[in-house]
């Protein structure tokens, strides 16, 4: 075993417990960050400066809003395409997403309509026109 002075075993242990400080004000911060971000599951009390319509606005509607507005677009326009969706739909999900977040529940959306029957894919992949579900391009 080495022999440590006294003065060498005080500076180990002490760059030991200001590590150990670092990690403890990282994590507080991290879950500080995650809890003010809505937590592990999306879920956010309204603190007491929030206004009913700050709440809302900041959290997402349920998914039958957001059908209803693409249907009635398609129901105005007849066609449209993604980025369309994107410009309807973007500004509305809750501010609580990141935009990653926001193209998925897009896609999911969209997948859950197509599945319903409710629209269709007229065009490619790529170039995608949707259409309400029995219309023909």
């Amino acid at each position: 075993m080495a022999a440590y002075s006294q003065d060498e075993l005080m500076s180990i242990l002490g760059r030991l417990v200001s590590g150990w400080e670092n990690e403890v004000v990282e994590f507080k911060e991290a879950n500080e960050a995650n809890v003010r971000r809505g937590g592990r599951h999306g879920v956010r009390a309204p603190a007491a400066t929030d206004t009913k319509a700050d709440f809302i606005r900041a959290h997402s509607q349920d998914d039958v809003f957001y059908q209803r507005l693409v249907e009635q677009y398609l129901k105005t326009f007849g066609v449209a395409t993604r980025s369309d969706f994107n410009d309807l739909l973007v500004p509305k999900l809750g501010e609580d997403l990141s935009d990653g977040e926001k193209q998925h529940k897009i896609d999911n959306l969209l997948t859950a309509m197509r599945r319903d029957g409710v629209i269709v894919n007229t065009g490619s992949r790529r170039y995608s026109q949707w259409r309400l579900g029995g219309q023909s391009g």
